[in-house]
């Protein structure tokens, strides 16, 4: 079901916290020609809102114009709904889709949970829809299936980490920072090995002392160093929704986070908050990546080690992860989501009959040539010819 009616122009816009919304003229699919009360329509919005389920194609309707497969709304538990993700937009339209579904190779597929399986699902989207639009996963347990959910969602390696014991820098003549190994006032290499800035390409961790070389003009040298006790965790170093949205370790590891649900139930959503606010593009949370291109693993990004080691687990969640557990934690059922990213309208649209055009390069058709489709990076882009590590600068 779209968030909008063709062809009519009055609407009643209301928007809750599920990011829901319903026009006038869409009570029609719901009730036919009967005429409400505007009062019975205000208490219909805020109890259904707007969705888009996710065996839908494109969120349409039936070929009768009623709605499909409505789950129950953000906040209410349905148990015989099961366990299922489903993508939500108050914008959604024609000009910005969302597709959820179970698998690789089913469009229309729901996607839902079952009992002793890991499922697999994709979120298919053009580029700018990600960019730009609000949406969220809205994720829904029945009350007698599990007595924890758990969410983990995606994060990834922003910044090639760095584990040290100390720093040694210098501030030249210029007030640029680096290495001067003849101590003339001008720095050899700004590549010593560690970076202290968020800007940097290479992001230094740990506890340890830093000790500072700053030129002096006056005397035409290097005054006396000061040296400072410094302790970074490797948050600043991730990216990616989890590294924002979910509790750390001491060390700065997004964690998993858990919620008795035992004879209760959940009904609720992941937010995306637009991206543009943020100043990064889909690759910030669009985590699809076809393991061919990247030698049978995930990018490097999404599971990389702490350079030079210290017995740490690998860095890195490659997805959106909802679990159902027992009382003992262990995992009864997940669902596991992959948000991919289409360069064109064109290879979206043609995505059931050419699936792995996604990420489709080239220029843009005359007389905009000088425009790429690609309009932001993706994954590929950053292990073939980019840095593996993409150092976005979120705001």
């Amino acid at each position: 079901m779209l968030c909008h009616t063709k062809g009519r122009q009055s609407a009643l816009t209301v928007t809750t916290k599920a990011y829901t919304f319903i026009e006038v003229g869409m009570v029609r699919h719901f009730h036919r020609q009967i005429s409400f009360p505007l009062s019975f329509l205000m208490a219909l919005m805020t109890w259904t809102g707007c969705r888009q389920a996710g065996n839908l194609k494109d969120g349409k309707t039936d070929s009768s114009g009623s709605s499909v497969d409505l789950n129950p709304p953000v906040g209410k538990v349905q148990d015989d709904a099961g366990f299922f993700v489903e993508v939500l937009s108050a914008e959604a339209s024609e000009k910005s889709r969302f597709n959820l579904h179970k698998g690789l190779t089913s469009f229309d597929e729901p996607c839902k949970g079952e009992v002793g399986k890991v499922i697999d699902c994709i979120l298919d989207a053009e580029e700018s829809s990600l960019a730009i639009h609000p949406f969220s996963l809205h994720y829904h347990l029945p009350s007698s299936m599990c007595a924890y959910v758990s969410v983990e969602p995606f994060y990834f390696v922003n910044r090639k980490t760095k584990l040290t014991t100390r720093l040694t820098k210098y501030i030249d003549s210029a007030g640029t920072v680096g290495i001067d190994n003849d101590q003339n006032g001008t720095v050899d290499t700004q590549d010593f090995g560690c970076y202290t800035t968020e800007d940097e390409a290479v992001c230094c961790v740990g506890e340890y002392s830093e000790t500072t070389f700053t030129w002096d003009a006056i005397e035409g040298k290097y005054g006396s160093p000061s040296t400072k006790p410094v302790k970074r965790t490797l948050d600043r170093c991730l990216g990616g929704p989890g590294s924002v949205s979910q509790p750390k370790t001491a060390m700065g590891v997004p964690r998993r986070s858990f919620r008795f649900v035992e004879g209760k139930g959940t009904s609720d959503e992941y937010k995306f908050a637009p991206l543009a606010e943020h100043g990064v593009g889909p690759g910030w949370i669009a985590n699809y990546f076809n393991p061919t291109q990247h030698n049978d693993n995930p990018p490097q990004a999404f599971a990389d080690d702490i350079d030079p080691g210290a017995g740490e687990e690998k860095l890195g969640n490659p997805y959106y992860t909802f679990a159902c557990h027992d009382a003992a934690l262990e995992t009864l059922a997940s669902i596991r989501v992959q948000i991919r990213e289409w360069n064109t309208v064109a290879d979206y649209e043609a995505r059931r009959d050419a699936p792995t055009k996604h990420d489709e390069t080239g220029s843009e058709a005359d007389p905009w040539s000088d425009q790429d489709k690609n309009d932001w990076p993706d994954w590929l882009d950053h292990e073939t010819s980019l840095t593996k590590f993409p150092n976005y600068s979120y705001k």
